[in-house]
C-alpha cells in the first residue's frame, strides 16, 4: 500500500475521532482478520499488544514482544488494511528515544494511530496493579513522538491508567498530555460514566 493510501486512512480516522458518535474498534491481529473487521461494515481497527503477542509469540501480554515483532505485524496488517488501524504501542518500548524509534517503525507499517501509555513496563512480579510512570516522563514521551513522526496526519493517542489514582491526580496528566500535543486521550480502567462526565467536567 502507498503512503497516500495511509495518509488518506489517517485522515479518514481523524475525521471518525472529531465525529459526534462513538465508534467501536474491531480488534484486529493479522491481515485476515482486518479483512473481516471490514467486510462486516467496521470502520475502525485496532491492533492490541494482547492479541499481537499471542498471534505472534502465543503469549500473554507480559511484555514479551519486542517492538521490532510488533512492527512487523502491524505492516502486514497495514498491507491489506482499508480501514484505518490503531496500534498499540505499550509503553513506547523504552525512553523518548526508543519512543522516536516506535513512532518511526508504525508508521512506516501504515498504521492510523497508535497508543502510548504511562505505565512502567514491565511490570514487577506479583504486581496487582499498574505502577505509572511520572508524569513529566510521559510528556517527553509524547513531545519524542511529534517530532518523530513525518505524517502529521499520524494520531497520537495518550494512553492513561491514572484513573486508578486520585482524580485530580488523573485530570492532572491529561491536561499535561493535551499541553504536550496529544492528539486524543485514551482512559483505561472507567468503570463508571460518571467518572469519564467528571474527568470531562473539569478539564472544560
Amino acid at each position: 500500500m502507498t503512503f497516500k493510501l495511509h495518509h488518506d486512512l489517517r485522515k479518514a480516522f481523524d475525521r471518525l475521532l472529531y465525529a459526534n458518535s462513538c465508534k467501536l474498534a474491531a480488534s484486529v491481529f493479522d491481515p485476515m482478520s482486518v479483512c473481516m473487521a471490514e467486510n462486516l461494515g467496521f470502520e475502525v481497527a485496532i491492533l492490541g499488544g494482547s492479541v499481537a503477542s499471542l498471534q505472534m509469540l502465543g503469549a500473554l501480554d507480559i511484555s514479551l514482544m519486542s517492538l521490532s515483532e510488533l512492527a512487523e505485524q502491524a505492516c502486514r496488517v497495514g498491507r491489506e488494511a482499508q480501514i484505518p488501524v490503531i496500534a498499540d504501542a505499550d509503553h513506547g518500548y523504552g525512553n523518548a528515544l526508543n519512543v522516536m524509534r516506535t513512532v518511526v517503525e508504525l508508521q512506516n507499517a501504515g498504521v492510523a494511530a497508535l497508543t502510548l501509555e504511562d505505565t512502567h513496563l514491565p511490570a514487577q512480579y506479583n504486581e496487582r496493579s499498574p505502577v505509572l510512570i511520572t508524569f513529566e516522563e510521559t510528556v517527553k514521551k509524547i513531545h519524542a513522538a511529534r517530532a518523530a513522526r513525518s505524517d502529521d496526519a499520524l494520531t497520537i493517542i495518550a494512553r492513561t491508567n491514572a484513573v486508578i489514582t486520585f482524580l485530580n491526580e488523573c485530570v492532572a496528566r491529561t491536561a499535561a498530555y493535551q499541553k504536550a500535543g496529544a492528539d486524543a486521550i485514551c482512559f483505561v480502567c472507567i468503570a463508571l460514566k460518571l467518572i469519564g462526565a467528571s474527568i470531562g467536567d473539569m478539564l472544560f
